[in-house]
């Protein structure tokens, strides 16, 4: 096996089977002439970063959501006065 970049476009290639359920980690790495440890590090990549784009979307909203609230206490203390 030769040592490969995540990047290669033939470790995404293979990532993008594994992920839509083509191929299994080890029927990929063998269809590709992937190492299993880089495909695999390249799978865990891939699925971590939606969920940090999740994350920082949930951390977003909640900020969003506070400064809502404090914008419609202010509209009630000004409809008030």
């Amino acid at each position: 096996m030769r040592s490969i970049s995540r990047n290669h476009p033939l470790v995404l290639e293979a990532v993008h089977k594994v992920l839509s359920e083509q191929f299994s980690i080890s029927e990929a790495a063998e269809q590709y002439a992937l190492p299993k440890r880089t495909l695999y590090d390249a799978v865990r990549l891939a699925q971590a970063k939606p969920k940090q784009q999740s994350n920082k979307l949930n951390a977003t909203k909640q900020l969003l959501e506070q400064h809502l609230k404090e914008v419609e206490q202010t509209l009630r203390g000004l409809q008030h006065s």
